[in-house]
């Protein structure tokens, strides 16, 4: 080949170069913007309404601030997250309502039956008191422990049996965990702030949307 031939197809190798360059400049742009607005983006805001109706309320019922979580009796994380609930609710006082919706995990097998406990409960005024027994001793959750927790807190026991044993609130828990995997929750617990998703829900997290809701 002659050398003019050589320097005429020089040119060419040059311009595909450049033009390959180009274009895994351009996908690797977008994949860093996918990933950006996946990592920053807020969480897109769901129907609160449907996410309160039938759970159980907290805090003041007419409060603007909406503070949703899917949870599970059984799950060492909710336990903690209990720590933080009881100090939101102290803290912010009429400023919040506060709406608890089941979630038990597959994995937790006293979860199920403790969430329909607690169904139980407040079937005679005492949701809460059970909910804070319940959290407060979750290394023991079996059913001989479940009734237990009923005559401490002062339930009447034989209705309370017969609810436990007939398993009466089993599809309401059902529906809760219906509803939470059709909202995308997957773990516990799962927190919403007037209808959004919460990323951390650690105190400071919490507090932080909270203030930011305001």
């Amino acid at each position: 080949m002659s050398k003019l031939k050589e320097i005429k197809t020089e040119p060419k190798k040059e311009s595909g170069s450049l033009l390959f360059t180009a274009i895994a400049a351009i996908m690797i742009l977008g994949i860093l913007a996918i990933v950006y607005f996946a990592l920053f983006s807020p969480a897109p805001s769901l129907d609160v309404s449907a996410l309160e109706k039938g759970g159980h309320v907290a805090g003041n019922p007419d409060a603007k601030i909406s503070i949703v979580e899917f949870s599970d009796f059984q799950c060492p994380a909710c336990g903690a997250f209990f720590l933080t609930e009881k100090r939101i609710l102290s803290e912010f006082g009429d400023k919040v309502k506060f709406i608890y919706r089941h979630f038990p995990l597959p994995q937790h097998t006293y979860a199920p039956k403790s969430a329909e406990a607690s169904e139980c409960a407040s079937e005679q005024g005492k949701f809460w008191e059970m909910h804070d027994k319940l959290f407060e001793n979750q290394e023991n959750l079996a059913l001989s422990d479940l009734r237990a927790y009923a005559s401490e807190i002062g339930l009447e026991s034989a209705k309370f049996n017969q609810c436990l044993e007939t398993g009466k609130y089993a599809p309401k828990v059902a529906s809760d965990l219906a509803l939470g995997n059709s909202v995308g929750v997957n773990a516990t617990p799962t927190i919403f702030i007037n209808g959004a998703k919460q990323q951390d829900t650690s105190y400071e997290g919490i507090k932080a949307a909270i203030e930011r809701a305001s």
